[in-house]
């Protein structure tokens, strides 16, 4: 299948939403931003942090990073399939609002920690609260999110944080429709089912990280997320997740 995550060469020296660009210490994906403020996501999906040194400074993000890619463009298929580009942009206006919306509504909570753009560059233990970093809603039998997040492509390893915090953090129909959306970004891009797309993957590993989302799966407090949980990534996944989106706007979700 095509990819549609291609590079956009325009207005590369600051951030736009739907961004991704690269650190010296992972991606990061740019989900809300305005004239004071960039709020972004490390490609792990776990750590958010709140920049403003470097908007209306005089300082570019290319001076610090390497623009990858939009993931919205998708101005070449336009002429190809014009179904698929109104669904990208259906998708890219329900995001829009769903980050102004939560992201916004982070800033009022204080649940966002703000760091200037160096302290990126700090390891993890390096954070004094290490409870900001991993709280208990990203931590279930032993096994954290990011054990298995960090070995998953960008668009997978989102879809499974926001399946693995589900009802346990905010409201769990939203994290449902987050968890949506980057599972259809996943298929537009060709990685379901083989969600185990990034570097130094071998079969060992692919095992591994499996056996921990069937732990996980066991001990979700959800019958029916544990389940979803339990076919992530498998042929049908987006077609099972998307019913049970679709069944809890309608009050009567099941899988």
């Amino acid at each position: 299948m095509q990819k549609i995550n291609q590079p956009v060469k325009s207005n590369t020296e600051q951030p736009k939403i739907g961004d991704i660009w690269r650190f010296s210490n992972g991606e990061v994906f740019v989900f809300a931003r305005n004239d004071t403020t960039v709020d972004y996501l490390f490609g792990e999906g776990e750590k958010i942090y709140i920049d403003s040194a470097h908007i209306g400074g005089g300082k570019n993000w290319a001076d610090d990073a390497q623009f990858v890619s939009n993931v919205f463009y998708c101005e070449d298929i336009l002429k190809e399939d014009s179904r698929q580009y109104a669904a990208i942009k259906a998708q890219e206006a329900d995001f829009l609002a769903m980050a102004t919306s939560d992201a916004c509504g982070t800033h009022t909570s204080g649940a966002i920690q703000e760091l200037p753009l160096d302290e990126l560059n700090n390891e993890p233990e390096a954070c004094q609260d290490d409870g900001l970093i991993n709280p208990s809603y990203y931590q279930d039998s032993g096994i954290e999110c990011i054990e298995i997040t960090e070995h998953l492509s960008f668009s997978m390893g989102n879809c499974f944080k926001y399946l693995y915090r589900a009802g346990r953090k905010g409201d769990m129909y939203d994290d449902i429709r987050k968890a949506v959306w980057y599972a259809r970004r996943a298929f537009f891009n060709g990685e379901e089912p083989s969600i185990f797309v990034t570097y130094q993957i071998d079969t060992k590993l692919n095992t591994a990280v499996r056996r921990r989302i069937q732990e996980v799966a066991k001990h979700h407090p959800n019958p029916e997320i544990a389940h979803l949980i339990s076919i992530f990534g498998e042929e049908n996944f987006l077609m099972f997740l998307e019913n049970y989106w679709k069944g809890l706007r309608h009050g009567c979700a099941s899988v």
